[in-house]
């Protein structure tokens, strides 16, 4: 080789490997990509606020979510007890934000929250603090949860153990078997409305069989799987070891085109419940 073409060898050579460097450099620099979770609604709009008025089954949250684009980024929550015993004033806040396959989570009362993605991008496990919360889905449905609640006091430290096996039929939720700290089963039964869920809403009053009571945001961010395919009618909750947690409530609907923006029903000692959805 002659010598200026050898030197027009190592010339282009070193070029190519500096790029090549640069490239590399860069790549490692910039931020990774973030998924995008499915969101539950599938065919109307995203909710993005649910409020209560009159009296309630269960204890329940209203929540107003904020989105970015197809993210739910923000939420904030505010706890509804059905004995009138808590502030309604304070809120909860719980930012989310997405990296790849991950998220995290920081909220306002500043826990330690940790959560383990599966190959959906649903939640397999999440610790909150020492708190252990762990997912299994099916066909793309939260299949089942269980969760340990650890309690520190007086020096002696305790778990509550809860979990529950839900049962779906052509994609409508049909059964919730649910077993709390007091170690009894308590079974939910659905009956689907012929209305489709379009919002992707969660069903009324079993936020804590769903195992998400406090985390509706969660569901509600694409992070909990699929939702029931259609509204629900009604539930019947059969509670073995006491008669008078045995209870029924029917549902009724207001749709506005493609939105559902209000759910009626009664408690079991006959109070009206209005819930209302805003998009």
């Amino acid at each position: 080789m002659r010598l200026e073409n050898y030197k027009l060898f190592r010339i282009s050579t070193l070029t190519l490997a500096l790029a090549a460097l640069f490239t590399i450099s860069s790549c490692a620099d910039d931020d990774e990509p973030s998924f995008v979770p499915s969101l539950p609604a599938e065919g109307g709009n995203n909710v993005r606020h649910i409020s209560r008025t009159g009296g309630i089954t269960n204890t329940a949250y209203d929540w107003s979510f904020t989105y970015n684009g197809r993210r739910l980024t923000h939420a904030e929550g505010v706890i509804r007890d059905p004995d009138n015993t808590i502030d309604y004033s304070h809120k909860y806040t719980s930012d989310l934000k997405y990296g790849n396959r991950r998220i995290n989570i920081n909220n306002s009362t500043k826990e330690d929250i940790n959560i383990v993605l599966n190959g959906s991008n649903f939640i397999e496990r999440m610790t909150v603090n020492k708190n252990i919360y762990e997912f299994q889905y099916s066909n793309g449905h939260l299949s089942s949860w269980r969760r340990i609640i650890f309690d520190d006091s007086f020096g002696q430290a305790g778990q509550y153990k809860s979990s529950a096996v839900l049962n779906y039929e052509n994609d409508d939720l049909k059964t919730i078997e649910y077993i709390g700290p007091d170690n009894v089963k308590v079974t939910t039964y659905f009956t689907p409305d012929v209305r489709n869920n379009l919002n992707g809403l969660l069903p009324e009053a079993i936020a804590n069989e769903f195992g998400c009571l406090g985390f509706e945001h969660l569901y509600y961010a694409g992070l909990l799987g699929r939702p029931t395919a259609h509204l629900v009618k009604s539930i019947s909750v059969n509670h073995p070891a006491n008669e008078s947690k045995c209870y029924q409530l029917d549902f009724e609907y207001s749709v506005k085109g493609n939105n559902t923006i209000l759910c009626n029903y009664r408690t079991p000692t006959g109070e009206p419940v209005a819930v209302n959805y805003a998009y």
